[in-house]
């Protein structure tokens, strides 16, 4: 069983590295769909040699690392959204007064309700919920206050 895992180990670091080394040059010439596809197989592969390597460890080591990356990605976010677009605050009105409404219905406290600049990028309509705690902020694309 033991020399099985080992072929098996040698096979698959082979593979990786003809992979690598095959579409090493599609990598700087190819669209970017093309290079997502290329270090999609390349990572697929290095975790499956992980795998073989910690054994079912990695599958925790992984759900880990993903959730603390989901956690910082969903604090950075209101940052990060800042620096591509302009944000100010919804104007007093008939929109503003029914959205606190439903706020206050529910019991969701908000620190703001902001209107991002998204018309000059897309025509589409659109409205997320962003941040955590005191930091929650409830941001309206343009397009969609404007229609």
């Amino acid at each position: 069983m033991k020399s099985q895992n080992k072929v098996f180990r040698i096979i698959v670091t082979v593979v990786i590295l003809l992979i690598l080394l095959i579409t090493g040059g599609l990598i700087t010439k190819k669209p970017l769909k093309e290079r997502g596809i290329v270090i999609g197989i390349g990572l697929g592969s290095l975790l499956a040699s992980l795998h073989l390597t910690m054994g079912n460890w990695l599958i925790l080591l992984f759900t880990g690392v993903v959730f603390v990356f989901g956690l910082l990605i969903s604090f950075l976010y209101p940052i990060f959204s800042r620096l591509g677009n302009k944000f100010v605050p919804l104007e007093e009105g008939e929109l503003k007064d029914k959205l606190m409404g439903l706020l206050t219905k529910y019991g969701y406290k908000v620190k703001a309700i902001e209107v991002m600049d998204a018309s000059r990028r897309t025509t589409k309509l659109n409205a997320y919920f962003t941040g955590f705690g005191k930091m929650k902020t409830i941001v309206l694309y343009d397009n969609l206050v404007n229609t």
